[in-house]
């Protein structure tokens, strides 16, 4: 795209909330009523959540310019890119004239939303462009369900539905899934084998505040297909240990968790430092094949229990002084 002189209009990324009309802000409504044209991402308008919201509390919104382009759903960053282009050069054609522009976006247009893009690009030209904040959607949702994202100091972690979900259960403190709805059959999967060794507390809100609103408590209850606007939140009800010098649980690891019958695997001992030891402090079973002692470790989790650490280096510094 050509690099354009400067632009007169301005572009307003205006978030209009979850899907309660009544949650869309005063300040959203009086951007939107001085707009000349109102930019929805997806045709036709009618079937726009974010029109269909702001319609219900700016009734003459019709009289304003209306437009509708869709935004390809693809990783393609080349069809991506060609499509913000043609965008970017369509909304600059406005702003060029004066005009004030109000692009429509769910929740809030700071957090995974498709202004951000458009923004971009048209600052790089020249343009100038402002953000209204809107109520995210898993802020309605905490709301919804009547329960704290975060306390004390506890981390809150937003994951997108793109992003790989395995690689989440490293997260301590609360994990917020956003427009999981295509994964909601891999996430219960993951969070049921999670709920085997620590307590969760999992909830599931698809189409917070609109009629169609299903509310799920507990991750047996998670339907594994639900709409594409489908939250899920995930709080650890125990203090778990943090990753440092004498622990490191690998929620990553494709064989996390090894074992079944603990809270938290330290997997700083992944091989057991011990193994070879004919006597050692851990519980291993012993099997006589061909006149050779066997040792099994396969159901001892001594050295995978945090409180164990300075037992095991007491252990090791002892065999090393010989």
């Amino acid at each position: 795209m050509q690099k354009e002189k400067a632009q007169s209009g301005i572009l307003y990324g205006i978030g209009v909330g979850p899907g309660e009309p009544e949650l869309l802000t005063h300040k959203a409504v009086q951007v939107i009523e001085c707009c000349d044209t109102i930019v929805v991402p997806s045709e036709p308008i009618e079937e726009c959540n974010a029109f269909q919201i702001v319609e219900k509390l700016v009734p003459d919104i019709r009289k304003h310019q209306l437009v509708a382009w869709n935004f390809p759903m693809t990783r393609d960053e080349k069809k991506l890119e060609e499509a913000h282009d043609k965008i970017c050069e369509n909304i600059e054609a406005y702003l060029a004239r004066g005009e004030k522009v109000a692009f429509l976006t769910l929740g809030d247009p700071a957090i995974y939303s498709t202004y951000t893009y458009l923004s971009q690009k048209i600052e790089e030209h020249g343009g100038h462009t402002e953000m209204v904040s809107g109520v995210p959607s898993f802020c309605a949702v905490a709301a919804r369900l009547g329960i704290s994202l975060g306390e004390k100091e506890e981390q809150i972690h937003i994951i997108p539905g793109s992003y790989e979900i395995e690689e989440s259960r490293q997260f301590s403190g609360t994990r917020i899934y956003m427009k999981s709805g295509r994964k909601l059959k891999q996430l219960k999967e993951m969070l049921q084998k999670e709920s085997t060794i620590r307590p969760l507390e999992v909830y599931s809100v698809s189409d917070c505040g609109k009629e169609e609103e299903k509310v799920f408590s507990g991750v047996d209850n998670i339907p594994e297909n639900s709409g594409y606007f489908t939250i899920v939140i995930v709080k650890t009800k125990d203090e778990p240990v943090h990753n440092s010098s004498r622990f490191f649980e690998n929620r990553a690891c494709a064989y996390y968790p090894c074992h079944m019958d603990i809270e938290q695997i330290n997997c700083m001992f992944c091989y057991c430092p011990m193994y070879e030891m004919e006597h050692c402090p851990g519980t291993p079973e012993y099997k006589e094949t061909n006149g050779r002692k066997l040792k099994i470790c396969t159901n001892c989790t001594y050295p995978h229990q945090a409180e164990h650490y300075d037992a095991i280096m007491k252990v090791l510094t002892h065999r090393l002084k010989g």
